[in-house]
């Protein structure tokens, strides 16, 4: 029996499989959330089991080719899938930091965020890169090129914590994921900021659809 490693997503939409090979040639399914529940039960099992014992959106899971066999017999992929568009939740913040932390963190090569105010936000974030230069020498330290867009939004990541820690406060990030689409918008220097007219509305709307959650 061939077992390959595969890469699981579980997003709000339903889930996906892709390979964790990029050199190796496989299309990745994509289930609906309607359909999940035709999965083969082994195969489901399986998936199930490591989501539980990960506790993360995105896992690596062995799978054999029988039971990937199974999967598409089901007839339960949609190869055109695409989700419908949601409206941003309307309590969505968005952190605009100097793009080198912002970079690291969507990255997954940071996770904390050094901010001087307390914030009870938690949940998916929205990681702005902003204009400012201050801070470029940080790029060599997380081995990130220099050369990146900035004033946009450039991914996502989960707030799970916020402490004190003398003279500041830290930030702490889990489930970082990058956009492919990055989106334009003036940042605002206070440590989270919300939606407030119909332009950052729409901009955080078309972040929220990227978030593979």
């Amino acid at each position: 029996m061939n077992v390959k490693e595969y890469q699981v997503s579980i997003l709000s939409q339903g889930i996906r499989i892709g390979q964790v090979d990029p050199d190796e040639p496989f299309q990745r399914i994509i289930i609906p959330q309607e359909k999940v529940l035709d999965i083969p039960e082994k195969a489901w099992l399986e998936i199930a089991c490591m989501a539980n014992y990960t506790k993360s959106h995105n896992f690596i899971v062995e799978l054999s080719d029988e039971q990937i066999k199974e999967i598409k017999q089901k007839r339960i992929i949609t190869e055109n899938y695409r989700p419908p568009i949601e409206n941003a939740p309307d309590n969505l913040k968005c952190l605009t930091t100097h793009a080198p932390f912002a970079y690291a963190i969507v990255m997954g090569k940071e996770e904390m965020e050094i901010r001087l105010k307390n914030t009870n936000h938690r949940g998916w974030t929205l990681i702005q890169a902003g204009l400012s230069m201050d801070s470029d020498e940080a790029f060599k330290e997380y081995n990130i090129s220099p050369n990146v867009q900035r004033g946009c939004i450039i991914g996502a990541a989960e707030l799970i914590d916020c402490r004190y820690s003398e003279p500041c406060y830290v930030y702490t990030f889990i489930n970082p994921t990058g956009f492919k689409n990055f989106i334009p918008i003036k940042g605002k220097q206070c440590p989270l900021w919300g939606a407030s007219n119909p332009v950052e509305k729409a901009a955080f709307t078309q972040a929220w659809n990227q978030i593979e959650r």
